[in-house]
């Protein structure tokens, strides 16, 4: 058997600042570049390191999978835009994992709540309330194939809450 991980990051925090924006369109506060970073230093930490990202194409999602790639030394250019990844639902982030390429061991999904706080708990045997802001879980799989998740129970790895970083 291989080991797959995935790393599950919510979006930094965004700002309200300009009313006029949609949704779609609004950035992370610096708070939320911040926080996003000590969650990529300590993916780093950890060693680790995506070799296959998909995000969002929210910009506060897009701009959280850039912060954390080029902390990594992932190509921002690679991260894969995947809009059922935006308020659609929590299939749509298994769909996502399914479809990832089997040669890649380490995929990081980046997304929004409440659905990617339900995708975390269909793995967790202790559920959260919510994840985060920049809030990341990464899980191990023993599997060969990104299809297979549903199949075996994960190891819970990292649950993280940036918040609790800061205060290190």
């Amino acid at each position: 058997m291989n080991m797959k991980t995935l790393i599950i990051l919510r979006h930094g925090k965004s700002s309200w600042d300009d009313p006029m924006l949609r949704d779609f369109d609004r950035p992370m506060k610096n708070k939320g570049r911040r926080r996003t970073q000590l969650i990529a230093d300590y993916l780093k930490q950890h060693n680790i390191i995506p070799d296959y990202i998909v995000s969002s194409p929210a910009l506060r999602a897009v701009n959280t999978a850039k912060i954390v790639a080029i902390a990594l030394g992932y190509d921002v250019e690679n991260i894969e835009q995947n809009s059922d990844l935006y308020f659609v639902d929590t299939e749509k982030y298994f769909e996502a994992v399914y479809a990832a390429p089997d040669d890649k061991n380490c995929l990081m999904i980046v997304g929004h709540n409440p659905m990617i706080t339900d995708f975390c708990n269909s793995f967790l045997a202790h559920f959260i309330q919510n994840l985060p802001t920049s809030g990341l879980c990464v899980l191990s799989f023993d599997i060969n194939k990104w299809s297979e998740i549903h199949k075996v129970k994960p190891v819970l790895q990292h649950l993280v809450f940036p918040k609790k970083l800061e205060n290190v």
